[in-house]
């Protein structure tokens, strides 16, 4: 069972990962390396079997599995249908959906980090990983991971970012919360950008890791997702393969 140690003398941290119950049986394996905290899990009770496809299939064997493996402070299972496709939003709402009932459970117990995640995504952890120093955060500063590479999380050429993996200060989970409307109202990369430009929100990226979107149904995989090696490995079929 992950997640059963205890922290102490650290940041009061509630970990919290929200989305579709998708691929988890290969991404949770990676959780346990994670900071002392409280884990909570809010999803749907509907998914589809690979990112892109239609059909919505019944959730609760994969969460019961999950939950077996994982030890979750609680469980929040939403319905797809009545809460978000009968509501009419647009998908950028689908997180904050989740996010909010986690809130409303937890907005009293004294929380002063929450890192937040999606299922879907593996994590890797590179050599000089810690996890006592590399989630720090204040209200002034928030912590981002980006997929491959850690320059991948904030563009400022593009004003766009990565909405993968975040690591707030209590206040500016709230305040992250609270701008949900402005947030979803467009493409979420450009919102959050403005969102923390607005607020004037330091936004650093977690370079002792990395991680992927598992979008397809996939089988276990352990590449090494360091980008030095995946410019060698690019590299190396580049030149296998050009004319």
């Amino acid at each position: 069972m992950l997640n059963e140690r205890l922290w102490k003398n650290k940041l009061k941290t509630a970990i919290i990962i929200a989305g579709a119950t998708r691929q988890t049986h290969l991404t949770y394996k990676y959780w346990d390396r994670l900071p002392q905290a409280d884990f909570y899990y809010s999803t749907w009770n509907k998914y589809t079997w690979t990112y892109d496809h239609l059909e919505l299939l019944d959730a609760a064997d994969n969460i019961k599995q999950l939950s077996e493996k994982v030890k979750f402070k609680t469980i929040f299972v939403s319905d797809y249908e009545k809460e978000f496709l009968a509501a009419g939003k647009n998908p950028f709402n689908r997180p904050f959906i989740l996010l909010e009932k986690v809130y409303n459970s937890i907005k009293n117990q004294g929380y002063e980090r929450v890192i937040y995640f999606r299922p879907d995504i593996k994590l890797f952890y590179l050599d000089n990983y810690n996890a006592d120093t590399d989630f720090n955060v204040n209200d002034k500063l928030t912590k981002v991971l980006g997929d491959y590479t850690p320059d991948a999380f904030w563009i400022p050429a593009l004003r766009k970012m990565n909405d993968l993996f975040f690591v707030f200060s209590w206040k500016n989970f709230e305040l992250f919360l609270n701008n949900r409307d402005f947030i979803c109202a467009r493409d979420i990369h450009d919102t959050l950008f403005e969102f923390f430009e607005s607020w004037k929100i330091g936004v650093e990226p977690i370079e002792t890791m990395r991680s992927v979107i598992l979008r397809n149904n996939i089988d276990e995989s352990n590449v090494h997702l360091e980008h030095v090696k995946l410019q060698m490995l690019f590299l190396e079929i580049y030149n296998k393969y050009k004319t």
